[in-house]
């Protein structure tokens, strides 16, 4: 290796190696803005109000989180100043060429991350994610049908292979703009299925009466309908973030056929069990189930697309993960935490919380924070949109209004009012969030303490 191969691999080194853990959030700060030390750990503060706890509760001094924010931030600016990436003058921090080059490398990154993100999020990638779901899931049942004789495995089989075809009827109608007409063919395509599931469980439970029945390989059928719950579990969480996400009502339906699929592979699995034990009526009877969950889920369908037809507004909060909306509330409690703290202490005005808000909630100088969403030119289904993980002016807007019905403030003209009911609220708060701050104290000063 030459002696300038290995200078540009030395000038290279990986950053992604030398540089730890949230370092590279600091140099790229500081490549948008030279700051002092302060305004730099209020950036980071604000991912912890993002994703910790209300740390807005306590002063600077008083705060332990943000006692360890500082020295962290304090260790990574003493890692770039000895690697001259970072110079401090008159208690500001500036980047240096150097440091330039770093942050670049970073950014690149980035991009990467968000043109993934654009990919992850077109609404033509996930019918093709289902096709290939699908397409292993179909062989997958069919075979166990083939070796263990399960209905219930082959009722599955069939309707998985459906849903590999709808999802090519999804991915061409969403490319000719014909989505209504795809999910009229889709439906059809679902009861013909649910219609021939329940004529073979029928045909099945007579054939177990009249000479019984048999399970052949039940290890293996146990292994399909296991992996079968596993793929359509992560195939219904795929489709319903990014149909949420970009108010793709297709996607959002392909959504409730993957979480039915989930239901269907757990009764499946209940019936392979049974035959397990010799009790193989139960395998025709979950066909049977099958068969039904499929044509209600017809009907469900339906009744969306008639709506859509008319011209109806889809409530797409319905279809928001219950995780997802447990970590909203978690997010909008603190906002309506913040909102009483602020009115307490005297900000009344819509207009200064407005300000107040931006200034404490929205970072400044992380630009990841945000990803845009940027629709083909060929596909005008979804807007062009931005994913942000920081809260926004609507939600506290929200919060307001919640705030207002609970009775805890009151508004009147432009201004906002704190009532009794409010106030003790706020102080059963700041009371729980006291002795929790007190356990993070000591952890802080005792981590003080070994750095100086």
């Amino acid at each position: 290796m030459s002696k300038k191969q290995t200078k540009d691999d030395d000038s290279e080194t990986r950053w992604d190696k030398k540089v730890k853990d949230h370092q590279w959030l600091t140099i790229c700060a500081l490549n948008e803005k030279s700051l002092v030390l302060e305004e730099l750990v209020d950036e980071f503060m604000k991912f912890e109000i993002s994703f910790g706890g209300p740390s807005f509760l306590f002063d600077s001094e008083d705060n332990p989180n943000y006692q360890l924010m500082k020295l962290t931030v304090l260790e990574d600016l003493d890692f770039f100043q000895k690697n001259e990436m970072v110079i401090k003058k008159d208690e500001m921090y500036h980047i240096t060429p150097k440091g330039e080059e770093v942050a670049k490398y970073f950014a690149d990154r980035w991009k990467s991350v968000s043109r993934l993100a654009n990919k992850f999020f077109s609404p033509s990638t996930p019918p093709l994610i289902s096709l290939i779901f699908h397409f292993i899931l179909g062989i997958l049942k069919l075979v166990g049908f083939a070796l263990t004789g399960s209905v219930g495995l082959l009722g599955d089989g069939i309707d998985s292979t459906i849903d590999g075809i709808s999802s090519i009827i999804v991915s061409i109608s969403i490319r000719i703009k014909k989505e209504r007409i795809a999910s009229y063919l889709l439906l059809l395509l679902m009861i013909a299925s649910g219609v021939g599931i329940l004529y073979e469980s029928i045909n099945s439970i007579i054939e177990t009466v009249r000479i019984g029945g048999q399970l052949d390989a039940p290890v293996f059928a146990l292994v399909v309908a296991s992996v079968s719950i596993f793929l359509c579990f992560i195939l219904y969480l795929y489709q319903r973030v990014v149909g949420y996400t970009i108010k793709n009502f297709t996607i959002l339906v392909q959504s409730e056929d993957s979480k039915n699929h989930i239901l269907i592979g757990l009764l499946v699995l209940t019936g392979v069990i049974a035959g397990y034990f010799n009790f193989f009526i139960l395998d025709g009877i979950v066909g049977l189930v099958i068969g039904l969950l499929i044509l209600r889920g017809c009907y469900t369908i339906f009744q969306d697309i008639r709506a859509v037809s008319k011209g109806e507004t889809i409530d797409f909060e319905k279809y928001k993960l219950g995780m997802w909306k447990r970590f909203d509330r978690f997010r909008a409690n603190k906002i309506g935490l913040w909102i009483l703290l602020m009115l307490q202490k005297g900000v009344n005005k819509i207009e200064d919380l407005e300000n107040n808000f931006n200034t404490k909630f929205r970072p400044q100088f992380f630009k990841f924070l945000e990803i845009e969403i940027k629709p083909k030119k060929e596909d005008k289904i979804a807007e062009k949109d931005k994913i942000r993980f920081y809260q926004t002016q609507e939600e506290m807007t929200k919060q307001i209004d919640l705030l207002v019905r609970k009775k805890w403030i009151i508004k009147k003209n432009d201004e906002l009012f704190i009532l009794p009911e409010g106030e003790e609220e706020l102080k059963k708060q700041l009371d729980r969030h006291s002795r929790n701050y007190k356990r993070k104290q000591k952890k802080a000063e005792r981590r003080i303490r070994r750095t100086y």
